[in-house]
């Protein structure tokens, strides 16, 4: 896959992901009796849990300081969180317009690799599980190699494998930086 194509669908990934957690959450707070039919502070920090640990987390908790001091009704709070998720979504589809004309502006050219690099794939292995990752790391080591390049900039949106692991890999890899999309 080009990393266009991996930009894409990362990004398209991520945007279903909050879409659809919202839509979980909107589905929980229209099940749920609020004492009084308003919305209490008690009510609002059990709508924040619902996104914890999850990629809502920032979002819901935005939206809580924002009504946390207005008597709202669960109809209102539900109404700012479909405008939370339209502002993301629009937000997402500027992020990704701006990624793609980044990428546009470089010159992409086929590069087949010349070696297999075993013991650089090995050393990889201890840190990176998914082989289709190894696989592209591995890609971009022997172009930086091959064309002579001193600064070669891996960039992903891969934040487990790679960005949470990207000492280890320089230290195994030719690579200058390791950047994730989320610094554009």
């Amino acid at each position: 896959m080009t990393v266009k194509g991996e930009s894409k669908n990362r990004i398209a990934k991520i945007r279903n992901e909050v879409e659809d957690e919202m839509l979980r959450v909107i589905s929980q707070i229209q099940r749920r009796r609020f004492i009084a039919g308003v919305v209490s502070i008690t009510d609002l920090g059990w709508v924040v849990s619902l996104g914890k640990r999850g990629r809502l987390e920032p979002l819901l908790n935005a939206v809580a300081k924002d009504v946390e001091s207005k008597v709202l009704f669960p109809e209102q709070l539900l109404e700012s969180l479909r405008e939370g998720l339209n502002t993301y979504l629009a937000d997402s589809f500027r992020y990704e317009e701006g990624i793609m004309k980044r990428i546009n502006q470089h010159d992409i050219f086929p590069w087949v690799r010349r070696r297999q690099y075993p013991e650089e794939r090995t050393k990889l292995s201890t840190k990176v599980k998914n082989s289709y990752d190894i696989e592209i790391l591995l890609d971009a080591h022997d172009l930086s190699l091959g064309k002579a390049l001193n600064a070669l900039e891996f960039v992903t949106g891969d934040l487990v494998d790679i960005i949470s692991n990207k000492e280890a890999i320089l230290s195994v890899l030719h690579l200058s930086v390791i950047r994730s999309l989320s610094s554009f």
